[in-house]
């Protein structure tokens, strides 16, 4: 019992938060941001990411896109102070009340394509837009 307990304060706990509860958590403060509901896991390259959907209470794009922008400074600078760069983000996906979705893409616009593939955006490809390094 005395080694359970030692291990929960030092964070070695079985019962620790994954990152997609703790980027749940931090968004869901957001104001704008009316629910989430994020998983982790690892890609068939054996790459970790955190995906899912954000729900965001905005009447245009525009307005939502600030708010996923927000949304997705949090998701990455949680990761960076993990030391989780390589994490893929980019299944992170913004949904306004009218259909809208917003996703990664929409935030970068120095991705290489427009068809750029949203499974290859790691948390370190948006450092330099939230002045990380």
């Amino acid at each position: 019992m005395g080694a359970l307990a030692a291990a929960a304060l030092t964070g070695c706990s079985v019962l620790r938060k994954d990152r997609a509860e703790l980027i749940t958590e931090a968004v869901l403060e957001i104001p704008g941001v009316t629910g989430a509901s994020l998983r982790t896991g690892t890609n068939n390259r054996f790459l970790q990411y955190v995906a899912g959907d954000v729900e965001i209470d905005a009447t245009s794009a525009s307005t939502g896109l600030g708010i996923y922008d927000d949304v997705m400074r949090t998701a990455v600078t949680i990761l960076h102070e993990r030391d989780e760069p390589d994490t893929r983000v980019g299944g992170i996906t913004g949904r306004l009340p009218d259909g809208t979705e917003l996703t990664a893409l929409e935030l970068h616009p120095e991705f290489p394509t427009e068809d750029h593939r949203l499974d290859y955006v790691g948390a370190s490809s948006l450092y330099s837009r939230y002045g990380l390094s």
